[in-house]
């Protein structure tokens, strides 16, 4: 997410940070708005491996690429100084040039219209007539992952929309190069199109106006990769907050919260039976994260660790 003027500019992985969590796009609105200072960043020997793996797996498609076609087309990097703006309409107008004069593969270009950003890693010629030609593209993202997931899929997606901008059409199928053996995971632009108009929608609609006001750092995988997951833990655990219950699930703090029982020491003070009984939440599992809170609670405030031994079924 970037400022040009008084306007935010989008990327890929914006939208597939909204997908992950909402909250997370809140706080990248209000670090690039100026309102909030950037999370700090903690050495991650783990992160950096797979970072290392990710550049020597797009190294090695790019590599096939090269012995498949004879040649690649390289977008090169403007001079460091430019500005950001500046920059990215550079190196879509070098993207275009390329398209135009029908290069078969297309290495770090840039699809830019203004409001949204898109670098795929790779563009591949395919023989079907657009506004270039007797040709058009198709889009490749290289990902180190075994299986395609919802974000890398979003991504490429808005990659497509953004070349249907500049070929006159959209692209038929878009592509992943995944981090397995078997090659290209291709995917029907069209079956993916309603999907990711409805998260664009949802996002730009979301970062409207003040979203932090409107969400809540819940816990989800993404945090386990997130800048800020030390900064809302903390928050969570300020708020004792029900998800410190261990084994507890979304749809159960939804429907404890609606009872006003929306902190670890309400629920382990919880008197049962709950009448009426909780939608979607048995008698049976509600009195299991009860007593989960409640000796939680209890080791809390004796100042250890507490267990009890359910008896066997």
């Amino acid at each position: 997410m970037h400022l040009v003027g008084d306007r935010l500019v989008f990327a890929a992985t914006d939208l597939s940070n909204y997908l992950a969590c909402p909250h997370l796009s809140g706080l990248s609105r209000a670090v690039t708005l100026g309102e909030r200072p950037k999370p700090r960043v903690y050495d991650d020997p783990g992160a950096e491996v797979l970072r290392d793996r990710g550049l020597k797996h797009e190294a090695q498609f790019l590599a096939r690429l090269h012995e498949e076609h004879g040649s690649v087309v390289e977008i090169a990097e403007p001079e460091p100084g430019i500005p950001s703006a500046q920059r990215w309409s550079s190196g879509a107008e070098s993207t275009r040039t390329a398209m135009q004069m029908g290069a078969q593969v297309i290495f770090q270009g840039v699809l830019f219209d203004g409001a949204w950003l898109g670098k795929p890693d790779f563009l591949l010629r395919v023989e079907t007539p657009s506004d270039l030609g007797a040709w058009s593209y198709e889009v490749v993202d290289a990902k180190l992952a075994r299986d395609a997931k919802a974000g890398a899929v979003l991504q490429i997606s808005l990659y497509s929309d953004l070349l249907e901008d500049v070929q006159g059409r959209s692209p038929e199928h878009m592509h992943l190069a995944l981090g397995r053996a078997e090659g290209l995971e291709t995917f029907r632009v069209d079956d993916f199109a309603a999907y990711y108009r409805m998260v664009r929608r949802g996002f730009e609609a979301h970062l409207g106006s003040d979203p932090l006001s409107r969400t809540y750092p819940e816990p989800a995988g993404h945090c386990d990769i997130c800048n800020w997951s030390q900064e809302c833990d903390a928050r969570r655990r300020a708020d004792d907050h029900l998800c410190l219950v261990a084994g507890i699930g979304r749809n159960q703090r939804d429907r404890l919260v609606e009872r006003d029982t929306d902190t670890l020491a309400a629920l382990g003070r919880l008197e049962l039976p709950v009448e009426p009984r909780l939608d979607g939440v048995s008698p049976a599992s509600l009195e299991k994260i009860r007593e989960q809170a409640r000796i939680q609670l209890e080791g809390r405030e004796q100042g250890k660790h507490l267990y009890e031994l359910l008896e066997p079924v």
